[in-house]
């Protein structure tokens, strides 16, 4: 059973894109999702969806971004470019 937790967790981990990746150039687009990545025992993690691709985004960004928003990361920071029309 814990091996089986471990691959499970691995599984999740290899899916959250690292900050490393998110350093090699701007991301944009549009966000197609938002949820809370649930990671072990401990409160989840904020993320977004921008071209089939999760992103671990800070808390106060989180509360902010809506679907349908224009988004970038550059810099270490996310913003929003534009707000979803509606």
């Amino acid at each position: 059973m814990k091996v089986l937790m471990a691959l499970v967790l691995l599984a999740v981990i290899a899916q959250v894109p690292s900050c490393e990746q998110e350093d090699r150039g701007p991301v944009v687009g549009f966000v197609e999702d938002k949820y809370i990545v649930s990671v072990g025992m401990g409160a989840g993690q904020p993320a977004i969806v921008i071209q089939a691709t999760e992103y671990i985004v800070p808390w106060d960004f989180y509360r902010q971004v809506q679907v349908g928003d224009l988004v970038k990361f550059e810099n270490g920071q996310w913003i929003i470019v534009r707000k979803a029309s509606g």
